[in-house]
């Protein structure tokens, strides 16, 4: 069932889950409730409309999923076929998309000067699938990456698996108020001296620890994060998703403002935060001139363990 509010916001749910979405804000997911035990599982926040190309991603839009493409972190794209400087965590989020629901989904997209960005939300007793197509409206390859940014509300005693995973690399790391160098740590028992001691446990805000990593999964892949009481899982098609991408926020960023408390596992293309950096590493998606590219992830919220 789908209904429509007032505000551009929509929700789809059934008797076990509630998933609603504002279509101001890049089509953001504002909430994701398990019914049976009330527990939504994304970061809340304020409804900011972000839509100049200078928008910096900061405290007050860190919350629920949002879609990054074709860059994470801001970088020059002006020698690409972009030929402009890329937005922090891209163009998507924070602008209007247009909206069509229907029995059982929600479709929304983003239409912009050189692509077309569409996704599809359905729902199937605890499941939702997340369905993508990027539809190349210019006459010139264009590069990207894309990364599913759902920032989930988390709790200690929350634990998170990552089957398969035994290494991960670092691209930002920051443990009790002191910025840390690393390339590559162990995951989960990394050998560094950091809080948390162990990556895959949830501490608390306490721990001003931030940490945002990369590894490559194979196929099939299915991480899940939560505890006896409820999971949410996510899994996704390794051959054409071939990384996870792992944010832990424990109240060390943003940097120099009140703090925020969240973690995202991440579906993504690219190990690395900006497209320069996957243009440079060879990591880049190519997108055809009027070509179109399409992907799914799937989400599961599992109720309590027997």
């Amino acid at each position: 069932m789908t209904d429509a509010s007032p505000g551009h916001r929509l929700t789809l749910q059934n008797d076990l889950v509630s998933l609603s979405m504002d279509a101001r804000i890049g089509g953001r997911i504002v909430s994701l409730i398990d019914k049976r035990s009330g527990r939504d599982w994304m970061a809340a926040g304020a409804v900011v409309v972000r839509e100049a190309d200078t928008a910096s991603f900061g405290l007050a839009e860190a919350a629920g999923w949002d879609e990054c493409f074709p860059t994470v972190s801001p970088c020059d794209a002006q020698a690409t076929a972009w030929g402009r400087a890329l937005r922090d965590h891209g163009d998507l989020w924070g602008r209007p998309w247009q909206v069509e629901t229907s029995r059982g989904g929600i479709s929304a997209c983003y239409q912009g000067d050189q692509v077309r960005f569409a996704r599809r939300l359905s729902l199937a007793g605890n499941t939702i699938m997340a369905t993508y197509n990027v539809t190349n409206t210019s006459d010139v390859t264009l590069p990207y990456m894309w990364s599913q940014h759902a920032l989930l509300a988390v709790a200690p005693g929350d634990d998170i698996v990552l089957p398969g995973v035994e290494r991960v690399s670092v691209t930002h790391l920051k443990s009790e108020g002191a910025t840390r160098a690393a390339t590559t740590i162990a995951w989960p028992d990394h050998e560094l001296n950091l809080a948390p001691r162990r990556l895959d446990a949830v501490v608390g805000p306490d721990a001003r620890f931030a940490g945002k990593f990369y590894a490559r999964v194979d196929r099939p892949f299915c991480a899940s994060i939560g505890n006896a009481t409820g999971r949410l899982e996510l899994s996704w098609d390794a051959e054409i998703l071939p990384y996870v991408g792992i944010w832990l926020n424990y109240g060390a960023w943003p940097i120099n403002e009140q703090s925020s408390h969240h973690i995202a596992i991440e579906p993504t293309t690219a190990p690395v935060d900006s497209l320069a950096e996957a243009i440079a590493a060879g990591s880049q998606v190519q997108l055809p001139a009027r070509g179109s590219h399409s992907w799914s992830t799937t989400l599961r919220l599992l109720g309590a363990a027997c």
